[in-house]
């Protein structure tokens, strides 16, 4: 695992419906993200677990990523460094929820076949509470960002290479409320 960050990207989300997702009162602005650069899932994992000890109950992970690029090893990372056991992770592609018990609860969605109309009858706002983590794959199906959430950004750079974009800006900034614009 290699830490090249920190670099600088817009606050302003794609979204399946052609919208952006960007924030009120002057956003978009540039943040700061940090950037990995994993050579296996391995390091995938323990970049994840690292995040975690960063992270407090109630914070949702918005993952990026094409198809196999690495979403749901980060999030048996994630779900290790909450204390569950990642081995239980698997892609919840057919069920779209799945919990994993630890210190923390994490609720693992994957809305990859989901529409953005779909996705508010499930019911995800009620998910994130002080005990839980949210770990969203493809998140750019939501029509809204929580307020308290990271960005997570795989891409697979060939082989087991992957270049893993963190966000953690909006899981410090409760008092922006997130909007849609086109």
């Amino acid at each position: 695992m290699l830490l090249v960050g920190p670099t600088t990207k817009r606050a302003v989300w794609p979204l399946a419906n052609g919208n952006q997702i960007s924030r009120r009162d002057g956003w978009p602005i540039e943040d700061v993200d940090t950037l990995y650069l994993s050579h296996n899932e391995e390091e995938t994992i323990r970049i994840a677990r690292q995040l975690v000890a960063e992270l407090e109950g109630g914070t949702t992970i918005l993952l990026f990523g094409e198809l196999g690029a690495g979403k749901t090893a980060f999030v048996r990372g994630l779900v290790e460094g909450a204390g569950g056991n990642p081995d239980d992770v698997s892609s919840p592609t057919f069920t779209l929820l799945q919990p994993y018990a630890g210190r923390l609860t994490v609720h693992h969605v994957d809305l990859y076949r989901v529409t953005p109309f779909e996705v508010d009858e499930l019911g995800l706002d009620e998910l994130a509470t002080p005990l839980t983590l949210v770990a969203i794959e493809w998140a750019d199906r939501l029509p809204l960002v929580p307020v308290r959430s990271v960005t997570v950004h795989i891409d697979d750079q060939g082989a087991d290479r992957r270049e893993i974009r963190i966000d953690t800006s909006g899981s410090d900034i409760e008092a922006l409320d997130p909007v849609v614009t086109r």
